[in-house]
């Protein structure tokens, strides 16, 4: 593969009008340091294999040979693994006795590492004998393993559950000298919250058997490192950084392309792509295929054809692309692009790995892709396969030695290929969809380039703001690193559950009880009031038993069971309820928490399942579980709901300038009221849940506007003018919001949305009515802001009210929207609300609360770099090309009052009010 042909696609007129950015990241040559090593072996081993240690790969061992925690934070594929297993092994060659703990997010990292430690320790001829132990370990292997090996390579959840059976383990922990945690960046939220709680644990153990082992972290790039490291394992440490990376890369463009970059101003956003953020819904129907029969075009199938696409004789390529019609006035899905992309560049021989946001989209444009790559290069169709986590062993083995074998040429992937696992140089990545964050961006994109050959990385946008923020703001992307990882040692629930785990592992004294932040009238409360205990753990068979008793100075777990197996570490409750096929209870497809089950899985609803749709059919609150069938539907659902926020107490008040924001403790009530099904973006009908409110307590941060601020507001809109470009835009909007909203008679809540407006067209008065309120509205000297604020029924459409709410509830699902860019954190982690008036605070109020019981620490984080996600919403909102408001600005996919009412102009207002008290 030529550079000359990674070149193409970023000059390609079919191509070039979607290319935003391009970021050209100049080569990068190997910085080396010389080291003392003590083993001959070791040197030998690097001799041989003609290695020399990078500038971080030297620090790295100086820093651990002088007995420092460290955290090591260079780039993917910058040689971190062998930064720390030259130093641990070294050490355990020189003492025959010490041990070394390796722990790993995936199965498949383990794997890989495994056979790098195997294939070390035999070319160093040393007794380590590495093994993993996990879930997949033989039963037969077990006791080997403990009683022999020196290199263990574990994870979290199997820690979790073994924990207590540490006494088959005492001479692995009583020589332990080192704990490896890689990819440490993963720990973070509730399940980083979990594990940092559990290595607290771990840690008992270790000084039960009088051992002090040294902690050794990579981790991707983070805006806050040390702190991770320090909350995730209790520890101090000393980083490893980029500004200390050696190893070599060559040059790599790397793309931002935006589908929807001439898309008329976001009018025509293909619904399909705004549905499939809900993971709810995908239209994969064979109706919508983009090809023409090539043999109606006398087309031949070429393999040796490969001619520049600029050639004027034209080639496959040249017609494949071709029968891919473009509407100017819609845009295609994304998976739709992603492919003809894909296509492209296996054509031109460009080995390229593609990841999508799931398992369904990789499935599906492996499928699209090999479907029309036959018409046109019939060789290439068995050089191309998905890749995801579900399939098995030997599968995913096959196709990550196909990768790097070059059996393969093009790789569909969910973020499973995202992760270490060795799969050799690729010529391209292209990511399809913002992954969540930019550490995940940055890890896809560093399999590309691996060697010293030029390389390719496209991201291609979705139409929901982070993605088109990134669009809009390509400095702030390819700047310094602004995520923080958030790990929240605060948590009630989790530090009981957690204390009680680890009074089952061994008796708890009072000292110990600041492992887990607790006080000991709350072990009291546990051990009193078992009813207590059942918010946390699963009622035990004998519920009338404490869950800890007191003997002098110590705590012990009272039940017979294992307390490890009753809550899970991607959780934080154990409020469980299982999804199961009608009539076949035994298969449980898969398991929710409660607050989950009631957005997702309510009765009626379409939940997704390994790409197969299934209906809701029960939802058995005493028993939780939930009965789906099978059937296939082409529309998705999508719950609405009422929120109610009460302030318990304020924590801490910020202030910024003249702006002042609260971190407060809150109870939040969900109420989900009803749900609506939709296929292609429009409503085909609405239905009743019935389901008891969800009250939690959670943190959350508040702040509020003064008396006067709707005037400031409507002052504001007065003096805009609709730009010309607009005009039909606005006009088209009012008609659809009028249909929707003009009632005569008729209950447009169960009635079905087509048939009213056939009606409409047909019934002389009401066309009249509309006619007339279409007019009026038109000409209104404010006509221009009905859709912003939220259209009445009837004649009385505009409403002052109606604008302060619809700009600050658009306040704060923008704010909401770019929380990941700042925080490492999901937008499902949040919650918010927005109101005129909060009984509290007697103000209009804005909440932004953790979506958890207890919280996660995220606003608490927030809070601090308030001024920094104030300011990036006012980017996404001024930059964004829409006039009304769109999936890309204010609208929410999550949204529990349907997007209404919204209003763009008076959100961008309100942020540079917001902006202006900071100053």
């Amino acid at each position: 593969m030529e550079d000359l042909a990674i070149d193409k696609f970023k000059n390609d007129i079919r191509f070039k009008k979607k290319i935003v950015h391009v970021e050209t990241i100049p080569p990068r040559k190997a910085k080396y340091k010389n080291i003392d090593l003590k083993s001959e072996k070791i040197k030998n081993y690097l001799k041989n294999k003609n290695i020399k240690l990078y500038k971080h790969q030297a620090i790295s061992y100086k820093k651990i040979k002088n007995k420092e925690n460290i955290i090591i934070t260079t780039p993917t594929a910058s040689g971190k693994t062998l930064a720390f297993n030259i130093p641990i092994i070294e050490d355990l060659i020189e003492d025959e006795t010490a041990t070394a703990l390796y722990i790993y997010p995936s199965k498949a990292l383990s794997n890989d590492q495994l056979n790098v430690l195997k294939k070390m320790e035999e070319d160093l001829e040393a007794d380590l004998k590495p093994e993993r132990y996990d879930g997949d370990t033989p039963k037969n292997l077990r006791h080997e393993i403990r009683s022999i090996s020196r290199l263990v390579i574990t994870n979290p959840y199997q820690i979790h559950h073994i924990l207590s059976w540490h006494h088959q383990w005492e001479r692995f922990y009583s020589n332990l000298k080192y704990i490896v945690i890689d990819e440490s960046h993963q720990y973070r939220g509730i399940y980083g919250s979990n594990v940092a709680l559990l290595i607290r644990r771990l840690k008992r153990i270790f000084k039960h058997y009088n051992s002090n082992p040294q902690f050794i972290l990579s981790s991707a790039t983070l805006a806050n490192p040390i702190e991770l490291a320090n909350k995730l394992t209790g520890e101090e440490f000393s980083i490893v950084c980029d500004e200390d990376d050696g190893s070599p890369s060559g040059e790599k463009d790397f793309i931002l392309y935006n589908p929807y970059h001439e898309a008329n101003n976001f009018k025509n956003i293909d619904s399909q792509d705004f549905d499939s953020q809900n993971k709810s819904y995908i239209n994969d129907s064979e109706n919508n295929r983009y090809i023409e029969n090539p043999k109606n075009n006398n087309l031949t199938n070429d393999s040796k054809n490969n001619n520049s696409v600029n050639n004027p004789k034209e080639n496959y390529l040249d017609k494949y692309l071709k029968n891919k019609p473009r509407n100017n006035n819609k845009v295609i899905s994304v998976n739709r692009e992603t492919e003809r992309i894909f296509n492209y560049l296996i054509m031109k021989n460009i080995q390229t790995l593609c990841f999508t946001t799931s398992r369904k989209n990789a499935e599906l444009i492996a499928r699209w892709s090999k479907n029309d790559i036959v018409n046109y290069k019939r060789k290439l169709k068995d050089m191309i396969t998905p890749y995801r986590s579900g399939y098995l062993a030997k599968e995913r083995q096959e196709i990550e030695l196909g990768l790097k074998n070059r059996e393969y040429l093009g790789v569909t992937s969910t973020n499973a290929l995202e992760l270490g696992v060795d799969i050799g140089s690729l010529d391209a990545v292209l990511i399809s969809g913002f992954p969540g964050t930019i550490i995940s961006t940055w890890q896809q994109a560093g399999r590309a380039g691996r060697e010293k050959q030029k390389a390719l990385v496209i991201l291609i946008a979705y139409s929901n703001q982070l993605d088109q923020y990134y669009m809009m703001n390509p400095k702030f992307f390819f700047d310094k690193a602004h995520e923080n990882a958030i790990i929240d040692l605060n948590n009630e629930i989790l530090n009981i559950a957690h204390s009680i785990c680890a009074a089952y592992e061994l008796p708890l004294e009072n000292e110990e009880l600041e492992y887990f932040n607790i006080k000991e009238d709350l072990i009291e409360t546990i051990k009193i009031n078992q009813e207590n205990n059942k918010k946390y753990l699963r009622s035990s068979k004998n519920r009338d038993a404490d869950t800890i008793i007191k003997k002098e100075d110590q705590y012990f777990y009272n039940l017979e069971d294992n307390p490890s197996f009753k809550f899970g570490l991607h959780q934080i409750t154990s409020d469980i309820f299982s999804i199961v096929i009608k009539n076949m209870k035994s298969r449980v497809l898969e398991t929710l928490e409660r607050s989950q089950a009631y957005r997702e899985a309510h009765e009626g609803a379409v939940v997704l399942n390994k790409g197969e749709t299934y209906i809701v059919e029960k939802f058995n609150i005493k028993t939780k579980t939930i009965e789906v069938v099978k059937k296939n539907v082409k529309f998705y659902t999508h719950p609405l709901k009422l929120t109610n926020i009460k302030i318990i107490k304020t924590l801490k008040t910020n202030k910024i300038g003249k702006f002042k924001i609260h971190f407060a403790e809150l109870e939040v009530t969900e109420k989900y009221y009803k749900y609506k099904k939709i296929a292609l973006g429009e409503v085909i009908g609405t239905y009743i849940i019935d389901l008891p409110p969800i009250i939690f307590k959670t943190k959350g941060i508040y702040f509020t506007f003064e008396d006067g601020i709707q005037d400031k507001i409507l002052d504001f809109i007065k003096t805009t003018k609709i730009e010309p470009k607009y005009e039909n835009q606005l006009k088209e909007q009012i008609k659809i919001h009028l249909k929707n909203h003009l009632k005569s008679g008729e209950n447009l809540e169960n009635e079905n949305k087509f048939e009213f407006e056939e009606k409409l067209e047909k019934d002389n008065k009401l066309n009249e009515i509309f006619k007339n309120l279409l007019e009026k509205e038109i000409n209104k000297k404010l006509g221009k802001h009905l859709i912003k604020s939220g259209i009445k029924d009837g004649e009385d459409v505009f409403n002052d009210e109606d604008i302060l709410s619809g700009s600050i509830h658009g306040l704060e699902h923008s704010l909401i929207s770019l929380y990941p860019i700042h925080l490492m954190c999901d937008r499902n982690d949040i919650g918010g609300l927005s109101t005129n008036y909060h009984k509290d605070t007697e103000k209009a109020t804005v909440f932004i609360y953790d979506g958890y019981e207890g919280g996660i620490g995220i606003n608490e984080k927030a809070i601090n770099i308030f001024d920094n996600i104030i300011s990036s919403t006012k980017s996404l909102i001024e930059n964004c090309s829409c006039y009304i408001g769109c999936p890309s600005c204010i609208y929410s996919p999550k949204c529990g009052n349907d997007n209404k009412p919204l209003n763009k102009d008076g959100t961008l207002f309100l942020l540079e009010f917001l902006e202006n008290l900071m100053k």
